[in-house]
C-alpha cells in the first residue's frame, strides 16, 4: 500500500523532477505583499538548490531534460540546474513536445488576437501556425492539438459564443492542420445539458490520452453544467460523455470542468476532471469526475483542490476537507485514508 512522506512546505503548487530527485513548490511568504517564490529542494536531503523570486504567478513543471518551466502569466522562466541559468521565453501556455526538441506556445498581439507558434526548444526559429489557445502536444511529439475559430482573443473566457469554435490537430510531419471537431457539433451532441441560447459556455482544456489515440475536452457553462467528452483522435468521433451539473457563483464559474491537469490515467482508460459546485474552487463542494472510456460509465469524489494518478494507474489521490488525502482505484474496489494536514494539491514522487 502507497506510504505517505510529509514535507513541511507552504506553498500553493508544486512539482516533482522527472528522476524524482528534486522538489519544486511555488509559496507567498507574505499575504500582504503576494510577491511569489519558487524553491528547488532536493528531496533526499531537504536542502535548497535554487532559488527564483519576485514572481507575479507561478505554475511548475519539468522538462523531460530535467530543467525547471516557472509559467508566469506572460512568459516562462527555463532554469536549467545543471549550469545554474535561466532563461526567459515570452507568450503563454508553453508546452515541449515529448523528446524536448520543440515548443509550441501562443503569443498575443496588439489586437488582442492569439496565435499558436512552434520553435525549437529554447524559444528560437519560431513560425506560426493558427490562431488559436491551449497548444498540446501528442505523446509520439508529430501532433498538437488545439482550439482555433471564433473566440479566440482576450474574452474567450468570458461568455462569448462558441459555435464557430474549432478542435484542431497540426501535423508538423506535414505541416498541416485538421479539424476533428466543431463546437457546435460538440454541444448538440445529446445529454450535456448546455443551453445553446444562454451565453456563459466555455471551452476548457485538451488532454491527450498517453497511447496517443483520444482527446479529452471540456465544456461548462455558468451556473448549469460541466461536460467531458473524448473524442477519437483520428476521425473526432465521440467515443465516451459524462455530464455534471454545477452550481457555482458567477464571479467563480470560469473554473468549472476546465482542470484536465492529472486528467489520464497512465493505461489510457480512464480520465478524469475537476468540477465545482458551491461556492470556492478549493472547498467540500469539489468534485473529481472519473470516466471510463470502455464503459461509458463514471464515479464522482469529493475533492478539494487537484489530485494525481500514480504512475502505474493504480491509485488516484484526492485531497479531502477539512484534511486528509483519499487514494482510491478508479473501479473503487479498494481505498486508503492517509491522515495528512490540509492540502490542497498532492503530486506522486516518480516511481512510487
Amino acid at each position: 500500500m502507497p506510504q505517505a512522506h510529509l514535507v513541511d512546505a507552504s506553498g500553493f503548487d508544486f512539482s516533482w523532477s522527472p528522476d524524482g530527485d528534486k522538489l519544486a513548490y511555488a509559496f507567498v511568504q507574505d499575504l500582504s505583499q503576494p510577491i511569489v517564490q519558487v524553491e528547488v529542494i532536493d528531496a533526499a536531503s531537504g536542502q535548497i538548490e535554487t532559488t527564483l523570486d519576485r514572481l507575479t504567478s507561478a505554475s511548475l513543471d519539468w522538462r523531460s531534460d530535467g530543467s525547471l518551466c516557472v509559467h508566469e502569466s506572460d512568459k516562462i522562466h527555463l532554469l536549467d540546474g545543471a549550469t545554474n541559468t535561466t532563461l526567459e521565453i515570452a507568450g503563454t501556455d508553453h508546452t515541449w513536445s515529448s523528446d524536448g526538441t520543440h515548443l509550441a506556445y501562443v503569443a498575443t498581439g496588439v489586437d488582442q488576437i492569439s496565435t499558436i507558434w512552434i520553435a525549437d526548444a529554447l524559444g528560437r526559429h519560431a513560425q506560426p501556425i493558427a490562431q488559436g489557445l491551449g497548444p498540446v502536444w501528442s505523446p509520439d511529439g508529430k501532433r498538437v492539438a488545439f482550439w482555433s475559430g471564433a473566440c479566440m482573443d482576450s474574452s474567450c473566457r468570458k461568455g462569448q459564443p462558441l459555435q464557430a469554435a474549432k478542435l484542431l490537430i497540426f501535423d508538423t510531419t506535414r505541416n498541416a492542420a485538421v479539424t476533428r471537431a466543431r463546437s457546435e457539433d460538440l454541444l448538440k451532441s445529446g445529454h450535456n445539458n448546455l443551453d445553446l441560447a444562454r451565453r456563459g459556455i466555455v471551452i476548457g482544456d485538451i488532454a491527450w490520452s498517453p497511447d496517443g489515440t483520444m482527446l479529452a475536452v471540456t465544456l461548462a457553462q455558468e451556473g448549469s453544467s460541466a461536460v467531458l467528452l473524448v473524442l477519437n483522435a483520428d476521425d473526432g468521433a465521440i467515443r465516451a460523455r459524462v455530464a455534471v451539473n454545477t452550481e457555482a457563483s458567477r464571479t467563480e464559474w470560469d473554473w468549472i470542468g476546465l482542470s484536465l491537469r492529472q486528467a489520464w490515467s497512465p493505461d489510457s482508460r480512464y480520465v478524469s476532471f475537476r468540477v465545482m459546485s458551491g461556492a470556492t474552487w478549493y472547498g467540500e463542494s469539489g468534485a473529481v469526475v472519473v470516466l471510463d472510456t470502455r464503459t461509458g460509465q463514471h464515479i464522482s469524489l469529493p475533492c478539494a483542490g487537484e489530485w494525481a494518478w500514480q504512475s502505474s494507474g493504480q491509485w488516484l489521490a484526492v485531497p479531502q476537507r477539512p484534511s486528509g488525502v483519499l487514494l482510491v482505484t478508479p473501479d473503487l474496489s479498494e481505498m486508503q485514508w492517509l491522515n495528512t494536514p490540509a492540502s490542497y494539491s498532492v503530486a506522486w514522487r516518480p516511481g512510487s
